[in-house]
């Protein structure tokens, strides 16, 4: 969705007229903003799901294949991203940048909605997908052994918050939004 929001700011972008140079630049900062969003939740998703399919598929099947299932994923991840470019590349110079923002968007919206599909179909005919497995939190997380400095990089707003700490923190945040909007093979 981040995606198709990236696109519809930067066709907004294209029509707009040179004068409004701040109102460009803003829509453009929230088109990269959105960009580096989209990447986080995709990679967050790989991690999240795609991890626990090839395991519990594995398991249905040879024990040894795991690895051949991961680096089955990991060539069709990077063929994708070598291929993503090119076919967008050729989209704008075919049809033109404009167009091709509103192409890219409804293939966005049109392949949300496939995988959507395809994910609740994948868990209601894989049990072993569908099972959730509960964990005690006070089994793995015994607050009297951990110091204050402990509990507060166990939550999420005491990593950020000890990220945000660091001397390196702009930097580290300006590296991670050229590389996921701009070196990124996939970028808008």
């Amino acid at each position: 969705m981040t995606i198709s929001l990236a696109a519809t700011l930067l066709a907004i972008c294209f029509i707009l007229p040179e004068e409004v140079k701040n109102l460009r630049f803003a829509l453009l900062i929230l088109a990269l903003v959105a960009k580096a969003l989209s990447r986080c939740s995709s990679q967050s998703e790989k991690m999240v799901l795609t991890k626990d399919w090839l395991v519990i598929l594995t398991e249905r099947e040879d024990k040894n294949s795991l690895s051949e299932k991961n680096s089955t994923m990991s060539i069709i991840d990077q063929i994708t991203l070598i291929i993503a470019p090119i076919i967008s590349g050729y989209l704008c110079r075919s049809i033109g940048s404009f167009y091709a923002c509103f192409v890219m968007l409804t293939w966005n919206l049109v392949s949300w909605v496939v995988e959507r599909y395809l994910l609740i179909r994948l868990y209601k005919d894989v049990k072993g997908l569908s099972m959730r497995v509960h964990v005690d939190k006070n089994k793995l997380l015994d607050a009297e052994n951990q110091s204050t400095e402990d509990k507060v990089q166990t939550s999420n707003q005491g990593v950020i918050r000890t990220f945000c700490k660091q001397k390196t923190a702009p930097a580290a945040m300006a590296l991670a939004m050229l590389y996921l909007t701009v070196l990124s093979f996939d970028g808008v």
